[in-house]
């Protein structure tokens, strides 16, 4: 039981000496172990649904093909809607 207690100990200070070794003052890590920043942007523009006039980041938006132009939508609901006012004759 007390080798049990002492590797219990000594796992938890090997821990405690590694978690300080890789961590900078404040919590940081440090620069050598931190993954380099993405170079990658998030493109997300905003569209503007023909129904009901928001605009919505587009990769939140639904969006369907019509007659080979692509809408966006706020909702679902909002693009049968649309699929609706499409099929009435003018």
């Amino acid at each position: 039981m007390i080798r049990i207690l002492l590797i219990g100990i000594l796992l938890y200070l090997l821990y405690r000496l590694l978690k300080n070794v890789f961590t900078l003052p404040g919590g940081r890590e440090s620069r050598r172990f931190r993954k380099p920043p993405s170079t990658e942007r998030i493109k997300d523009e905003m569209v503007k649904d023909p129904v009901c006039q928001v605009y919505v980041p587009m990769r939140e938006a639904v969006s369907k093909v019509i007659q080979g132009e692509r809408h966006y939508f706020c909702s679902e609901e909002c693009r049968n809607r649309f699929m609706e006012q499409q099929k009435k004759p003018d």
